[in-house]
C-alpha cells in the first residue's frame, strides 16, 4: 500500500481563520442584541459613526487629491507654446512660403509655355502673321498679372531677360 506525501502536521490557511472569525463577532453582536435589547440601539448608533466618519475621510482624501492635482497643474504649466507647437508653427509658416513659391512658379511657366508656343507658331522668316499681335498682347497681358502677384524681380521683365 502507497502511503500519500502529506505533511503530519497542515497549516490552517488565514483566509479561514478570517471567514470564522467574523462569523463568530456577528453570532456576538446576535446574541447581545437578544440578551440585552438596548444594546442594539447602542450598536446602531455606534456603526453609523463609525460609517460617517470613513465617507467624510474618503470624500475629505478625493477632494485633496484633486485640489493638489489642480495647483500642481496650474504652478507647473506656463502661458506659452511648447517647444513641439511652436515648430509646428514653423512648419506651418514654412508650406505656406512654398505654396506661394510653388504657385508664382506655375503661373511663370504657364506663361513661358505660352510664348514658347508663339514661338513655334511664328514664321522663320520674321514677318509676323496676323493674328499674332492679338496673342502677343494677351501674352503681354498675363504676364502683367504675373508680374503683380510674382514678388520682387520674378516679374515679366525678368521673363524678357530669360529669352535674351
Amino acid at each position: 500500500m502507497v502511503k500519500p506525501n502529506l505533511p503530519l502536521r497542515r497549516r490552517v490557511p488565514k483566509t479561514f481563520i478570517v471567514v470564522v472569525a467574523l462569523f463568530t463577532f456577528w453570532f456576538a453582536i446576535t446574541a447581545l442584541a437578544v440578551v440585552f435589547p438596548g444594546a442594539l440601539n447602542t450598536l446602531y448608533f455606534l456603526a453609523q459613526q463609525i460609517a460617517g466618519w470613513v465617507f467624510v475621510i474618503v470624500v475629505a482624501v478625493v477632494g485633496a487629491l484633486l485640489l493638489g492635482m489642480f495647483i500642481s497643474h496650474r504652478l507647473l504649466t506656463h502661458g506659452g507654446f511648447t517647444p513641439f507647437e511652436e515648430e509646428m508653427m514653423r512648419m506651418r509658416k514654412d508650406v505656406q512660403q512654398s505654396l506661394g513659391h510653388t504657385e508664382k512658379m506655375r503661373e511663370e511657366v504657364s506663361l513661358m509655355r505660352v510664348e514658347v508656343a508663339r514661338m513655334r507658331r511664328a514664321p522663320r522668316g520674321g514677318a509676323p502673321r496676323a493674328g499674332d499681335e492679338v496673342e502677343h498682347a494677351h501674352a503681354r497681358e498675363a504676364g502683367a498679372k504675373a508680374g503683380a502677384s510674382a514678388s520682387p524681380g520674378e516679374g515679366a521683365d525678368d521673363l524678357d531677360e530669360f529669352r535674351r
